[in-house]
């Protein structure tokens, strides 16, 4: 019996304080862990974005490299737009007409809307090859070389995503 009073007295356990430190701890870190995870998803989702872009850049490339016979297209490129909305998009056409960029030129194969949580920072209006090299023109004519589109989350707290394009056709992405 004296050994069960002596246990009983030296009940050793965490007191209330030291639990509800633990647990504000514990939470902060979660919250913390929450914050950072939507970060992440809207970066991963910029960068899904960015490589749309650049896919359908190079699809066009391609195209105007394969179908460099065919009859009344000039060449293959896409088409850059942002709406007053603030939404913005992307079409990969073929034109008729490589001097004229306008719709009744251009026929669209594939249209793209960029997720309505990123927008365009920065882009021109078009980029056209033209087989069978393909040469590289673009939408406005005048500009630096290379042309860059540039794309960020509408709420602007990442560094914006690059796609570069060179006069030789060249496409390469920064971030």
């Amino acid at each position: 019996m004296p050994f069960l009073k002596k246990a009983l007295k030296n009940n050793k356990g965490f007191t209330i304080i030291e639990l509800l430190v633990t647990l504000s701890i514990l939470t902060v870190i979660s919250g913390m862990m929450i914050v950072y995870s939507r970060g992440g998803e809207r970066q991963l989702l910029l960068i899904k974005e960015q490589t749309e872009i650049a896919n359908a850049i190079t699809r066009a490339k391609s195209l105007a490299i394969q179908g460099f016979e065919v009859e009344n297209i000039c060449g293959y490129g896409v088409h850059f737009y942002q709406e007053p909305t603030g939404n913005g998009g992307f079409d990969i056409s073929s034109y008729e007409d490589c001097g004229n960029f306008d719709p009744p030129s251009r026929k669209v194969y594939q249209s793209n809307t960029l997720d309505p949580r990123v927008k365009f920072t920065a882009f021109f209006s078009d980029v056209i090859f033209m087989p069978p090299d393909p040469e590289v023109s673009f939408n406005p004519q005048v500009g630096i070389d290379p042309r860059v589109i540039e794309i960020n989350s509408t709420s602007l707290d990442f560094y914006p995503l690059q796609i570069k394009i060179n006069g030789a056709g060249q496409i390469s992405t920064t971030q």
